[in-house]
């Protein structure tokens, strides 16, 4: 996995830190010891969000599935650029850790994510615990909704709360890419700052965008509704695409096929 290794452990606000060089030893698993100290981290969901993976699953359980794994479409390319611009990615996830990690394996993006938070680690009475990301990766608490930002399919289950997160329905869908630019315009917007990205964008769409008090529409890109609007003190941008303008997910290889896919229940 990408950036598991790391110096001895670094003020994040010293000089020659770096999200790259700087590293903080935390609790949890052998794997996840030691993590790098980041500016910018996005949380992802795994299922319906990068990817379907039912077939892996069953697998696991020693079942058949007639369902192909799939992923989401320019996703691997989303998580490039977005590491090119400075962001981390980590994987937050209800799904338990064997699954989380196969289907990363898998799918080939398990090096593009520097933590996998699975079932145990994240869910906490329903709903994930953002808290412990930022604790593992030394962010503090009255820091957290401007560096994190987490995306996925499931508004309840997988909202920022207390700071922005990307709510996706149909995310299997469409393109990662719009995605990846919306973040980057609220980090620009924020110099940085998730937060101040988000609130920026909705005061700068005008009245006749307003839905009502709470709530805007914007324009992100062609073919997608997307609107901006706050809940439970946490910000949140929900992106849909139109059925028009809806690609097919990405085929992964068969389990027969090669690529180091098998899978012992």
């Amino acid at each position: 996995m990408a950036s598991m290794g790391g110096s001895a452990e670094t003020s994040w606000n010293a000089p020659e830190a770096s999200a790259r060089q700087a590293a903080k030893v935390v609790p949890g698993p052998k794997y996840m010891r030691k993590l790098p100290l980041v500016e910018k981290l996005i949380c992802w969901d795994l299922d319906e969000t990068l990817g379907q993976f039912y077939g892996i699953y069953a697998r696991i359980n020693g079942h058949q599935s007639s369902r192909r794994d799939v992923l989401r479409p320019g996703i691997r390319e989303a998580l490039h650029r977005l590491s090119v611009l400075g962001f981390t990615h980590v994987v937050t996830t209800v799904a338990p850790e064997r699954q989380a990690h196969e289907a990363l394996r898998a799918s080939g993006l398990f090096d593009l994510f520097s933590g996998v938070f699975h079932e145990q680690m994240i869910l906490r009475d329903g709903r994930k615990d953002y808290s412990v990301v930022a604790k593992s990766f030394g962010i503090p608490d009255e820091e957290r909704r401007k560096r994190i930002i987490s995306v996925g399919d499931i508004l309840e289950l997988d909202m920022h709360r207390g700071g922005v997160s990307i709510w996706e329905p149909d995310s299997p869908y469409h393109s990662a890419g719009v995605t990846a630019d919306f973040i980057k315009l609220m980090s620009e917007s924020g110099d940085g700052n998730f937060w101040d990205g988000f609130r920026t964008i909705f005061s700068k769409a005008g009245e006749s965008k307003r839905l009502n008090q709470d709530s805007i529409h914007i324009h992100v890109a062609d073919g997608f509704d997307t609107s901006l609007f706050y809940q439970e003190a946490s910000a949140i941008a929900c992106i849909r695409v139109q059925d028009h303008f809806r690609e097919n997910p990405v085929p992964l290889p068969a389990p027969d096929a090669g690529g180091g896919r098998g899978i012992q229940p």
